[in-house]
């Protein structure tokens, strides 16, 4: 596992400079819902009204700021 968590943060700091960042932060924010889900899929976590809650939240926030940056 750290091995795989370490390997993704090298590349995406290697990949950083090459990115257009600022249009693409908003989609950085979606790793908390997707750590969420895979808890939920691969783990069988039960999710709370308030983890639904944030994750409704997060997704929201991303797709305001997506709209936003296009109009």
């Amino acid at each position: 596992l750290m091995v795989l968590y370490g390997t993704g943060f090298i590349v995406l700091f290697m990949s950083a400079p090459r990115l257009d960042m600022p249009r693409n932060a908003p989609v950085m924010n979606i790793e908390p819902l997707a750590t969420l889900l895979m808890g939920w899929v691969a783990l069988d976590q039960m999710l709370s009204a308030g983890q639904l809650l944030g994750g409704a939240i997060v997704v929201t926030g991303i797709v305001l700021l997506t709209y936003r940056r296009q109009g």
